[in-house]
């Protein structure tokens, strides 16, 4: 009943919250940074930043990391803090923070010759045209602000494209900022969609979500070596191979944990079976039951293909808990303890470390909830012997953003 109200949840969950939760790009936009250290220059930096960043929120539909979180990770992998703007921080950091799309820049102040275009005009002058009143100043050169700008696309590990800006630091500035902006708007539509196209490509594209919560049940269908098949005796001894247990997991995954496709996944599961096995020199059948309890850890490779489909290896590792309960209730000579009293019920335990190989494929059914199928070689290592069972179940998992 608890795993039907859950799995109803995560139902209502998903229908109610993809709408809200549609793909967005992930965008870093890293400060535009002096690179010289020209102190007369600096209140620059915030401003391109500032101009970029609320033209590409005009223009695009994406979503940020938060400063202190990009921040953060620079200083983790000692990305000196005045060397954003290089290739390596921004490919690193992009790669680092798991976004699809890193804009960069910087920015440096030379000197460059006057043109007649933009030298002053005299109003003491008298002339009859506008064109002769043209002053030839001495000065021939005026400080000029070449502003450098990157667009990576970190998902195909490749510059998009690298250009440079001149604007002259007078009073034409602020409008060669926005100016500079609009450029940049415009060479970042090859990689960021605009609203009318993501509400266009939302149905189909899917959220990339680092954190899965699932919910899975499988069964133990091939036992190696085989089941026990023949009558129970002395020194005859079961195991958890020798049933067919029904398990219920539920487990949590990080993806692109240390590389964009690898993940880590941790699980808690539950099983039961029971089966029935016959008696050396008797005419009835014992009953018996297994219970177990595990914990597991693992990691594994995701591979996507298409649009809705992925499918991914997994290593697991973990530690399993469990009993054997015999009833001999059935028997009509039924075993003695040392004191002689008969026994109607005996209870094992069946604790051993697991090791297993496993491989799952998943349909993506919306932007959060997606159903797979399972296979698991899960091998038990027991004091005195290994037994191992391949299990196949199915799945029911659910995309986070924590």
């Amino acid at each position: 009943m608890r795993a039907q109200r859950l799995i109803s949840i995560l139902l209502f969950s998903s229908v109610s919250l993809s709408p809200l939760l549609a793909a967005k790009r992930k965008l870093l936009i890293l400060p535009f940074q002096n690179r010289e250290k020209n102190a007369l220059y600096d209140y620059l930096e915030g401003s391109i930043t500032d101009a970029v960043t609320r033209k590409l929120q005009e223009n695009f539909i994406f979503e940020s990391p938060a400063e202190e979180k990009w921040k953060g990770t620079a200083s983790q992998n000692l990305v000196h803090q005045h060397e954003f703007y290089t290739h390596t921080a921004g490919m690193q950091l992009g790669a680092w923070l798991k976004q699809d799309v890193v804009i960069s820049g910087s920015y440096i102040v030379v000197q460059k010759p006057i043109t007649r275009a933009r030298q002053n005009y005299s109003d003491e002058k008298p002339a009859d045209r506008p064109i002769d009143k043209l002053v030839n100043t001495p000065q021939t050169s005026a400080p000029v602000i070449v502003t450098t700008v990157r667009v990576f696309d970190i998902s195909k590990k490749k510059l998009v494209t690298e250009f440079d800006v001149e604007s002259f630091a007078d009073a034409s500035l602020f409008e060669s900022i926005d100016a500079l902006a609009v450029r940049v708007a415009k060479e970042a539509a090859v990689v960021l969609p605009n609203e009318t196209e993501w509400r266009e490509t939302r149905a189909s594209e899917f959220a990339d979500y680092q954190h899965h919560v699932g919910l899975s049940v499988s069964v133990g269908a091939i036992s190696t070596p085989a089941a026990l098949d023949t009558a129970i005796g002395s020194g005859s001894q079961l195991l958890p191979k020798d049933f067919h247990p029904l398990k219920f997991s539920i487990g949590y995954t990080r993806r692109q944990t240390f590389y964009r496709d690898i993940f880590v996944t941790g699980q808690l599961t539950y099983g039961a079976a029971s089966s029935s096995f016959a008696v050396e020199r008797s005419t009835s059948d014992i009953s018996a039951s297994s219970r177990l309890l595990s914990v597991s850890a693992g990691a594994g490779y995701h591979w996507a293909f298409w649009s809705r489909y992925y499918a991914a290896p997994v290593l697991r590792v973990g530690y399993q808990s469990g009993n054997i309960t015999l009833s001999y209730e059935n028997l009509l000579t039924k075993p003695v303890d040392l004191d002689g009293q008969e026994v109607t019920k005996r209870t094992f335990t069946a604790n051993a470390p697991l090791i297993g190989f496993g491989a799952f494929g998943g349909y993506r059914m919306n932007e959060t909830l997606a159903a797979e199928f399972h296979t698991e070689y899960e091998l038990l290592f027991f004091s005195n012997r290994v037994s191992a069972q391949v299990f196949f179940g199915l799945a029911m998992t659910m995309g986070l953003e924590l």
